[in-house]
């Protein structure tokens, strides 16, 4: 945490503490003690409870900067051009994605910290570093005029993710004109200067969106705006790094398995790995992976008579982050001997699919002792076909 001696190096809030109203209590920073505390009553029956940095606050508590995930410093902040204007000569709270990183910069500098050592690490737009605005309450800065005032929080995301999955981010916005919600709104999402993704009628509140498809390989700048009917803007922006893993198997699913199942598979990535086997929902146990590239095999043993669903991923630690691979899902059959109850595996997942367009459904159906099995196919309780068939896939 940033102590006395140091703080003083990063200059220090005004002199006099800063109380705002916020949701009809107050947020008071004391710039002696490095505490935020947020004073007042019960705020249980409040909708939009005050949050810092995705943090939602209790009331009656107080907070270290560390806890929030936030650093002050003299709004004087450079880039390559020179100095960036915004908050230029304030002493404002600034929002962080890694005080730890933050706290080992300024300690590591003693005398020599310079501010633009922890610009990396303080979450910014192109304007520059957002300075926390303790009068709105929520992380992402506000916008817009006369009586109308717009926030947005980014409350989940993952900074590291694995290129190609899904990369879902939690955001919370509020916008009210003369204390009146103002409705629905949009959202445009900019991907490295290009917008990859928008979305009309947006409620307030959560708003959980995935931009995974959109990532490329490294660092993304992920530019987050939200507009209400007013056409008042908030805007936030991250960055995501999406890094190259991936789980492959050779493993043959379409076969009637008796005894064990050896599962091959082969994991990318030059970290320590942990395979996941998820066996009908629930981890049937877990495998430790050292090198990348070369292929493994995991015994799975001791399955009842069925059809059983196997997912395998693996999760490993890069940058201080975890990251999840791509899943492999199958749906197998396994067979007890002497028992002859017919099993039915099928690995169609998708169940919201479009009005009046025809899809398949891929199946398949194994009856112990038989080379055939009799199938009925119905819909809505009705029978619409009744066939013969073998082990093979069926659509």
């Amino acid at each position: 945490m940033l102590d006395k001696e140091v703080t003083s190096k990063v200059k220090d809030i005004d002199e006099a503490k800063q109380d705002k109203l916020v949701a009809g209590n107050h947020i008071s920073i004391d710039p002696e003690t490095n505490v935020i505390s947020s004073l007042g009553g019960d705020w249980s029956e409040i909708e939009h409870k005050p949050t810092i940095n995705s943090i939602e606050l209790e009331s009656n508590k107080n907070y270290t900067n560390e806890e929030l995930g936030i650093v002050k410093a003299d709004g004087a902040f450079y880039d390559e051009d020179g100095q960036v204007e915004r908050a230029k000569g304030k002493k404002c709270w600034y929002l962080t994605t890694d005080i730890h990183k933050v706290n080992e910069i300024v300690e590591e500098s003693g005398d020599n910290f310079d501010i633009k050592d922890i610009l990396p690490y303080l979450i910014s737009d192109d304007e520059g570093p957002i300075p926390y605005d303790f009068g709105k309450g929520g992380g992402g800065g506000g916008g817009g005029g006369g009586d109308t005032d717009i926030r947005l929080v980014i409350k989940n995301y993952s900074s590291t993710v694995s290129l190609g999955n899904p990369c879902l981010i939690t955001i919370n916005w509020v916008s009210t004109r003369e204390e009146v919600p103002t409705g629905p709104g949009s959202l445009s999402v900019a991907i490295n200067g290009t917008t990859k993704y928008t979305r009309s009628s947006i409620p307030q509140g959560d708003v959980t969106f995935d931009i995974g498809q959109y990532l490329t390989s490294g660092a993304n700048k992920v530019s987050i705006t939200v507009t209400d009917a007013y056409d008042n803007r908030s805007r936030m922006v991250i960055t995501v790094t999406a890094v190259e893993i991936e789980l492959t198997s050779t493993f043959d699913p379409d076969r009637v398995f008796t005894d064990v199942i050896n599962y091959t598979y082969t994991p990318v990535a030059a970290v320590t790995k942990t395979i996941h086997f998820i066996v009908d929902g629930e981890e049937y146990g877990t495998a430790t992976v050292t090198v990348t590239g070369e292929q493994q095999t995991y015994q799975i043993v001791g399955l009842s008579h069925g059809s059983h669903t196997l997912d395998v991923y693996f999760t490993c630690i890069i940058d201080e982050s975890e990251v999840i691979s791509n899943t492999l899902s199958y749906d197998l059959m396994f067979e007890v001997p002497g028992d002859h109850t017919p099993i039915i595996t099928s690995t169609f997942n998708d169940l919201e699919q479009e009005q009046y367009v025809a899809f398949n459904i891929p199946y398949r159906v194994y009856t112990p002792g038989y080379n055939y099995s009799q199938v009925q196919l119905i819909i809505n309780g009705e029978v619409t076909q009744s066939l013969s068939v073998n082990q093979d896939t069926q659509y």
